[in-house]
């Protein structure tokens, strides 16, 4: 095999010829020869027999490919899985304060049952004591209208008796006994 130099060769006539293309080129091994022993051209940034490789290991590509694509499918599900155990945390944490809440809640409704019932006897018997309080105070109105009338009637009866009186001291004065408005001795 011939190796080419890259630099250009120097014409022996001290001229400035051109070098072909196939003295610039290196020798590069058998990949890069077509069948004729010219050189294949390449894309920049082409590896050795690229075009080659994907045409032969396609289905590897492929495989390579659905790895990857796996490996992310992976990731993303593992941030998924990451997240929904955050929010499964968060959602525990949810629930166990509101069974505190639900806890604390039915604390302090037996307590204002406990309360209520209390209430509820006091109010009875405040009831009770009204009810009484009320039957005594409209028998005492009773008693008190019926003393009432008697006053009433005795005032009247006194005043009989004075005028009676009167009218007796009145007349027992004009017959003559003399007693000066005292009564009789009885000796």
């Amino acid at each position: 095999m011939e190796i080419a130099s890259p630099l250009p060769p120097v014409p022996p006539s001290g001229g400035r010829k051109r070098a072909s293309p196939s003295c610039r080129s290196m020798d590069f091994g058998d990949e890069s020869l077509t069948p004729g022993g010219t050189f294949k051209r390449r894309r920049f940034g082409e590896a050795k027999g690229e075009e080659n490789q994907n045409a032969l290991f396609s289905p590897m590509m492929t495989v390579g490919r659905k790895k990857k694509r796996i490996l992310e499918d992976g990731e993303n599900r593992e941030s998924e899985i990451q997240s929904l155990r955050s929010q499964v945390t968060s959602f525990k944490s949810m629930v166990e304060s509101s069974r505190n809440e639900i806890n604390n809640k039915s604390i302090e409704n037996a307590r204002l049952l406990g309360e209520n019932k209390m209430l509820k006897k006091a109010v009875r018997a405040q009831h009770e004591q009204i009810q009484t309080g009320t039957k005594e105070v409209q028998s005492l109105r009773r008693s008190g209208t019926e003393l009432l009338d008697h006053v009433r009637r005795l005032e009247t009866e006194n005043y009989a008796l004075k005028a009676h009186l009167e009218q007796v001291a009145q007349g027992q004065g004009g017959l003559g006994g003399g007693h000066d408005g005292r009564p009789p001795d009885v000796y």
